[in-house]
């Protein structure tokens, strides 16, 4: 498969790193948070920012956009450095709760539309389960080390928790029980998503690899890849779930055969106008394109064409 990756916009604003990124609540938008304290909303259309801005007193470690039948533009939940989540009309542009779950940054946000609840995962090694109907929480301990994010299956019956004790564990995404538990990397294990197939799970480490697990086969590992010279931070897959891309602290971005995962593409400084310091966070927007963050305090929008 050959691939044709294009730079669509460079944006800068943020006076810090980068470390969150979520879809907006408008098509073709999307929201970023970074250690400088504030929220941001961009429009991919016009490649700017629009008037919607939150300041909040701590550094925003993860973000993310929940619907409220209450609420028409949604809720926005933003995890800061000190262990807490605010939660964000978007209508009235006001917070309404800010719930102080854990001790140490929240890492992740992960949202559940069935299960009407969002998930979060936080450097003191736990993970918490909020009910999006009354704010009530439910708190589990992973380990004794970070827990750097959440994946949530199609079918949003099943988590998978990335954790600093290099683990991987599956849990039941109601009852919150551990399913299944195994060493992912020979480091910290830091990112985690399900394959749009449903087959395999994949897991990104400290140890620059990212490893492939048949979900099917009580996750027997199925090929581990030598993906990065550095620490593997983020991995999503695109809308058609044919393309995979990898973040790196070795400042590239890495695009991937989501079936045979050869590498397609590698996104860096010299060839793409990529990132001169490391890659926080990437998603791929529901519009195609591929947003990415990372310490130099930009963000860029990619094209993939393939």
């Amino acid at each position: 498969m050959e691939i044709e990756v294009i730079k669509k916009g460079e944006l800068t604003g943020h006076n810090g790193s980068i470390y969150a990124l979520s879809a907006g609540f408008l098509p073709n938008t999307f929201l970023s948070g970074s250690s400088d304290r504030f929220v941001a909303e961009w429009n991919m259309e016009l490649m700017q920012q629009t008037k919607l801005a939150i300041q909040l007193e701590q550094p925003v470690y993860s973000i993310c956009h929940v619907k409220d039948p209450n609420v028409a533009e949604g809720l926005l939940l933003i995890g800061n450095g000190k262990g807490g989540i605010h939660i964000i009309n978007l209508q009235e542009k006001k917070e309404v709760k800010l719930l102080q779950i854990h001790a140490a940054p929240v890492f992740d946000l992960k949202y559940s539309e069935i299960n009407n609840c969002v998930y979060s995962a936080s450097s003191d090694g736990n993970i918490a389960r909020i009910d999006l109907k009354n704010f009530n929480t439910s708190l589990k301990n992973i380990c004794n080390q970070k827990v750097r994010q959440i994946a949530l299956n199609k079918e949003e019956n099943t988590l998978a928790i990335a954790a600093g004790d290099c683990s991987v564990r599956i849990l039941d995404a109601i009852s919150m029980e551990e399913l299944h538990q195994f060493g992912a990397h020979a480091q910290s294990a830091n990112s985690v998503a399900f394959h749009p197939s449903g087959d395999y799970l994949i897991s990104g480490g400290k140890d620059a690899h990212f490893n492939i697990w048949n979900i099917k086969d009580k996750y027997k590992l199925v090929k581990s890849v030598p993906a990065h010279n550095y620490a593997v931070y983020g991995i999503a897959f695109n809308p058609q779930g044919t393309l995979m891309a990898t973040a790196s602290r070795d400042k590239t971005i890495k695009i991937w055969d989501a079936e045979n995962f050869k590498m397609l593409k590698r996104i860096d400084r010299k060839q793409l106008s990529g990132h001169i310091h490391s890659v926080n966070r990437i998603i791929w927007h529901e519009n195609g394109l591929l947003i990415s963050g990372g310490d130099d305090k930009k963000i860029m929008v990619w094209e993939v064409n393939g």
